[in-house]
């Protein structure tokens, strides 16, 4: 994002710089915006007036859209070089970014940019109704895309995500955001460069109102504004250069809307729902314990019934005696058999010889797992013991789990 100024004493400003040699000294009032091309600033447009005065924000928009203008028609007449306006020193070298470490170790692969912005060659149209035709068209695909992302059974019934998918549903239908980018088409805009311009202006708005509610749903609309701008360019981000089908891209793209606000969410709704059971539980622990369910689950029906046993024993500082978490602890000195000797041998991922979680994840889980420890079942078992077939059997007692251990694991009545 680029900053424009409009300041009705330009002297006043603790960056202003006097240069007797511009001859600007009669002159008070300044405003000034970027000229951008491809995301870099390649020129700014400026007005002064010799009155100290103050610029409403429809002019600082009136400015920026004559800015759209002038960026295709300095590009048209190659007063820049569009190839190195592309690259950009930003681009050249490494990036590195730091984050929550989840698991320790080395990940390599082909890193790509997530649902990356589009880039508005076009700013005025040709012909304004066949704009306004793709702008309808784009808003249709979007809502129905919501509707059905809405409509995954994956997300479940309940839960904070619906409070994320109603706002989302609430932007795409709001008539306001609709008809503004209609004038904008109507004032010569391209479809893109109209959405790209509303949604400058509601930037400048929201920047202006300090509330954190209110800046979550910001970055709501930031979203639709870059869905319905993919959709209407016929961009669907960096899949579709993968040779995905385009339903694959349509439903990872509808997946991954609100997956990062999901997980906060749920992460959230984890450790108020396990602080009621008796369990203190942080962001990583919450993951950890996430994790655990993930290996352990073969129905997925079973998962908040597993992930209630856990949190049963972690109430009672009973050890979790999980499997897979002796396994991960052994790494490579597993061989595929899980003997006697690897439960009693102490690792710190040993859930048999130490109470409590393992100090890191044993996998990356899934929305599913962290959505059974969110909302566990609500049942007295301790034990579970896996039936052959993908099922679990679940006891309250240690006798009662013998019992289903000599039936399904010894075939004992």
């Amino acid at each position: 994002l680029f900053p424009r100024a409009a300041l009705a004493e330009a002297a006043a400003h603790p960056d202003f710089s006097y240069r007797p040699e511009t001859g600007e000294d009669r002159f008070h009032s300044f405003a000034g915006v970027p000229i951008v091309r491809r995301e870099r600033a390649v020129g700014v447009l400026c007005v002064q007036h010799v009155d100290p005065r103050r610029y409403d924000e429809v002019e600082i928009e009136a400015l920026q859209t004559v800015a759209m203008v002038l960026s295709e028609l300095i590009s048209n007449a190659d007063l820049v070089d569009d190839e190195q306006v592309a690259l950009g020193p930003q681009q050249t070298g490494p990036v590195r970014m730091a984050g929550l470490t989840l698991v320790k170790g080395l990940a390599a692969g082909n890193a790509v940019y997530h649902q990356p912005r589009v880039q508005i060659e076009h700013v005025m149209a040709d012909d304004r109704d066949a704009e306004l035709q793709r702008v309808y068209l784009a808003f249709d695909k979007m809502r129905e895309q919501i509707d059905r992302m809405a409509s995954q059974a994956e997300f479940g019934v309940g839960g904070e995500h619906e409070e994320v998918l109603e706002t989302y549903k609430m932007f795409a239908y709001d008539e306001g955001w609709s008809r503004r980018i209609i004038e904008a088409i109507d004032s010569g805009l391209t479809a893109e460069a109209a959405i790209e311009r509303v949604q400058q202006r509601t930037r400048m708005r929201m920047r202006q109102i300090d509330d954190p509610l209110l800046a979550d749903r910001m970055h709501d609309l930031e979203d639709l504004s870059n869905r319905l701008l993919r959709i209407v360019s016929g961009q669907m981000g960096t899949a579709a250069s993968q040779g995905l089908r385009s339903v694959e891209v349509r439903n990872a793209a509808g997946q991954l809307v609100c997956a990062g606000r999901y997980a906060d969410s749920t992460l959230e709704t984890v450790k108020k729902s396990t602080r009621k059971q008796g369990v203190e539980l942080d962001l990583l622990q919450a993951v950890t314990l996430a994790s655990i369910v993930e290996k352990e689950t073969g129905a997925a029906s079973d998962r908040p019934m597993i992930a209630a046993v856990f949190v049963n024993r972690l109430r009672l500082a009973m050890p979790l005696q999980t499997d897979p978490t002796v396994i991960y602890g052994l790494g490579e000195r597993f061989d595929g058999n899980l003997r006697k000797a690897d439960l009693q041998r102490d690792t710190p991922h040993n859930t048999y010889t130490r109470t409590g979680l393992p100090p890191t994840p044993i996998c990356m889980p899934g929305l599913a797992a962290l959505q059974a420890v969110a909302h566990p079942a609500k049942t007295d078992a301790l034990y579970f013991v896996a039936k052959g077939d993908g099922s679990s059997q679940f006891s309250a007692t240690l006798d009662a789990h013998n019992r289903a251990v000599n039936q399904y694991q010894r075939g004992k009545p």
